[in-house]
C-alpha cells in the first residue's frame, strides 16, 4: 500500500471488510492519516460466538462488493475459523491481518506467542469486548441464563489480558477497583471458590481491597495468598500488618525504552 497521504494511492478506492470490532481502530487509522480512499465494511462481533459462520459471511460480503472494488483487504486474523476464512481469501485471491486471532497484531505476533506458550489458559480482553462485554460475553455466551457455565468457560483460566490504549467506557474495566467492581467480576467471571490460591500484586491499599473481596467470595483461608506490595515507604513502621505478609527490601529498576 502506498503512502498515507499519496495522490496515486487514493485514486482507487480500497474496501476492507472487517470485524466490527475492528471498526473503531480502522476509522481512527482513517482520520489520523487522511486515508480517504479506504472504505470500511462490517460484519457483527457477535459472530465471534459462532466462528463457523464467520468465513461464509465474509464469502458473501466480498460476492455483495466484487464489482465495485478492485482491491479489497479482509481485517480478520483467522479468529478461530480453522483455516475457512483462509480458504475463501484464497479463493478470492485477497488477503488479511496475520495472525491467529485479533489479540495476536493487537500484541504483537511475538509477544501474543510468547503469552500462548507459557500461560495457556488466558483470556483476552479487548477494547471492544469490555466496552460492550454484557452482550458478548454474559449474554452471548447465555451467562444470563445458565449462570452454571461460567465455572465450565472460565474454570481453566488462569490469567486475564486486556489490551488496551484508552480510556475504556465500560466502567467495569475502567480506573480503580471497588467493591461493586470486584463483586461484578467474582460474579460473573471468577468462580473464587473453586481457586487454590490467589497472587495479588499492586499497592497496598488494592492488595487489601482484592484480598477482603475473595474472601467474601468464598477463599476464606489467609495460606492461600501470596502477595507483592507496592509502598512508598521509609521504614517498616506504619506499614498494616497482615499474618500472610513478610517484608523484605527488594530494588526496583524501572527501564523506559524510547
Amino acid at each position: 500500500m502506498s503512502t498515507a497521504r499519496d495522490p496515486a494511492a487514493q485514486s482507487s478506492p480500497i474496501l476492507i471488510i472487517a470485524c466490527g470490532a475492528l471498526a473503531q481502530e480502522i476509522v481512527q487509522l482513517q482520520t489520523l492519516n487522511g486515508w480517504n480512499h479506504l472504505h470500511l465494511k462490517c460484519l457483527d462481533a457477535e459472530l465471534h460466538n459462532r466462528p463457523h459462520l464467520i468465513a461464509g459471511k465474509l464469502r458473501e460480503k466480498i460476492a455483495q462488493h466484487r464489482n465495485e472494488y478492485n482491491n479489497i483487504f479482509v481485517a480478520y486474523a483467522d479468529c478461530g475459523s480453522g483455516g475457512e476464512i483462509d480458504r475463501v481469501l484464497e479463493d478470492e485471491n485477497i488477503e488479511r491481518l496475520p495472525g491467529a486471532h485479533c489479540y495476536s497484531f493487537f500484541a504483537g505476533e511475538q509477544r501474543f506467542k510468547e503469552i500462548s506458550e507459557q500461560e495457556l489458559g488466558s483470556f483476552y480482553l479487548t477494547d471492544f469486548l469490555a466496552k460492550h462485554f454484557e452482550r458478548l460475553v454474559i449474554r452471548g455466551l447465555k451467562l444470563d441464563q445458565y449462570p452454571e457455565l461460567r465455572n465450565q468457560y472460565f474454570g481453566r483460566l488462569e490469567i486475564f489480558y486486556f489490551l488496551t490504549k484508552e480510556h475504556r467506557d465500560a466502567e467495569l474495566f475502567n480506573g480503580r477497583f471497588t467493591q461493586e467492581k470486584l463483586g461484578e467480576i467474582f460474579s460473573k467471571l471468577v468462580y473464587v471458590p473453586a481457586l487454590d490460591e490467589a497472587f495479588l500484586c499492586g499497592p497496598e491499599e488494592m492488595i487489601f481491597l482484592v484480598q477482603k473481596a475473595l474472601m467474601n467470595a468464598g477463599l476464606p483461608l489467609l495460606h492461600r495468598f501470596q502477595g507483592v506490595i507496592f509502598v512508598k515507604i521509609k521504614s517498616k513502621a506504619g506499614m498494616t500488618k497482615s499474618p500472610w505478609i513478610n517484608i523484605i527490601p527488594i530494588t526496583v529498576i524501572i527501564n523506559i525504552l524510547n
